[in-house]
């Protein structure tokens, strides 16, 4: 899915880390306001451009972009390895059938080629809550320390699953304090580093994650994205899995009695996400993890007791996920009032794919000097990550002067613009993005990012 099939449904996924990736492996590209007030970590941005920085020069974004889909298909594996170290207990063969369960559920194979840090604080909430159990049922410090350190690195992904990490930490440890100090001392390790990073890369220990919180939250500059009502994400979860939720919820049920922290880490994520006014259906991804995780063990569960039973859960897991994959639709994902006129299917599995391979295309133009963007926003685009030429890169609006065609020589837009916009004409179309291009070169400087700066965007 990662190597083959690209999307982009949130601009976070390419502008808050590979792009800011790309810069640090290449030392150009788009700069968010998120990156200019040093709200976000460097941490996954880094380890990204360390696997950018492993391609082959001539191989261009693709090659770039080859590598580090890959890089998101291994960071994907790890719920399946999860559930199959969970399930272990049951036997090999229960235990590929939990893993096996994990790889086909439509969402979680959709976020694989998603770099959200959503999705790995997700990734590593799963893993956590194992090791949770673990340090639960088995004597000596290490079980307490790994599971204080995969919440720690939870935490630093994603603060805003505190009460999930909370609901960790009680489950392990309830009133023995002593058993909260070795879970804290691996927490706190892994939380130093973050802060470390913070030091070194921003202005002082642990920005990313109090200023996010302050600018956010206190502030309240989330809101000015949009707001949603609280019922929002169960009315989302509803409308995305449909009839699915039955057995999917069901098996997850079953799970939940053989491993009860699944399901109220998976509770503490949806009641504090849903009393949060801004409101995005990926920032549910680490319940989805629960969620698919628990039903794997309720499968494995009936398959150790009731053999056909468990035989029909899985059958009923698998079309629902095969439902939910055809019917996959951004019009049925929080904020839902952002798309409620849209009347045309808006499928996820292709969404922005054709701007991501226009944009990819101009960059292996050989007399690209710079690049224009009609009635799209930069963010709808892929970035210098797709692009990979160092050349001026802005938008075309009504408002702007006729001369800024001169900072561009090819320009990218909807197909619905026809031939011919101005002095452009269409090179290439790939699904509903075109390619366009018109005589002569540039001249002028530009700089997106100076621009940004001075509308705060």
């Amino acid at each position: 899915m990662a190597v083959t099939w690209p999307t982009e449904v949130w601009r976070d996924e390419i502008f808050q880390t590979l792009e800011q990736a790309h810069r640090l492996a290449f030392g150009y590209g788009i700069v968010p306001w998120e990156f200019r007030t040093g709200i976000r970590s460097w941490l996954v941005p880094g380890l990204l451009a360390g696997v950018m920085k492993l391609a082959p020069e001539s191989t261009g974004s693709r090659g770039v972009l080859f590598l580090v889909n890959v890089a998101l298909c291994f960071a994907s594996l790890a719920p399946v390895a999860t559930a199959i170290a969970w399930a272990r207990r049951a036997g090999i063969r229960a235990a590929w059938v939990a893993g096996l369960v994990c790889a086909i559920w439509f969402e979680l194979v959709f976020f694989s080629s998603k770099a959200l840090t959503e999705v790995f604080a997700g990734y590593a909430l799963a893993a956590a809550l194992l090791w949770t159990v673990r340090a639960r049922e088995e004597k000596g410090r290490r079980p307490l320390l790994v599971a204080g350190a995969l919440l720690g690195l939870v935490l630093g992904l994603r603060f805003h699953l505190a009460p999930a990490a909370l609901v960790a930490f009680w489950w392990a440890c309830r009133d023995d304090w002593k058993r909260w100090g070795w879970m804290a001392l691996g927490a706190g390790a892994v939380l130093l580093g973050f802060g470390l990073l913070d030091a070194v890369t921003w202005s002082w220990p642990f920005q990313s994650i109090l200023l996010n919180f302050w600018i956010n939250v206190v502030e309240h500059k989330a809101e000015s994205f949009g707001e949603s009502p609280v019922w929002e994400y169960p009315v989302s979860l509803a409308r995305v899995w449909g009839w699915g939720a039955i057995p999917l919820l069901v098996l997850g049920a079953l799970g939940a009695r053989r491993a009860p922290v699944l399901a109220w880490a998976a509770l503490a994520i949806l009641v504090s996400h849903s009393f949060v006014s801004h409101k995005e259906y990926r920032f549910l991804f680490p319940l989805l993890v629960l969620v698919v995780l628990a039903a794997a063990l309720g499968i494995v569960e009936l398959l150790r007791t009731r053999r056909r039973l468990g035989l029909l859960g899985a059958l009923a897991f698998l079309f629902a996920s095969a439902s939910g994959a055809l019917r996959y639709d951004f019009r049925d994902m929080a904020p839902l009032a952002e798309n409620a006129d849209k009347k045309e299917p808006m499928n996820v599995w292709t969404f922005r794919r054709g701007e991501l391979e226009v944009m990819r295309l101009a960059g292996m133009q050989p007399d690209l000097c710079g690049l224009g963007i009609f009635v799209l926003g930069w963010g709808d685009t892929g970035g210098y990550t797709w692009l990979h030429r160092d050349v001026p890169f802005l938008e075309f609006r009504p408002e702007h002067p006729p001369e800024r065609v001169l900072y561009a020589n090819y320009a990218i837009g909807p197909r619905s613009l026809g031939e011919s916009w101005g002095p452009y004409s269409v090179v290439r179309c790939e699904y509903d993005a075109c390619l366009l291009k018109r005589p002569g070169g540039c001249s002028g400087q530009y700089d997106l990012n100076v621009e940004l700066a001075r509308t705060g965007h």
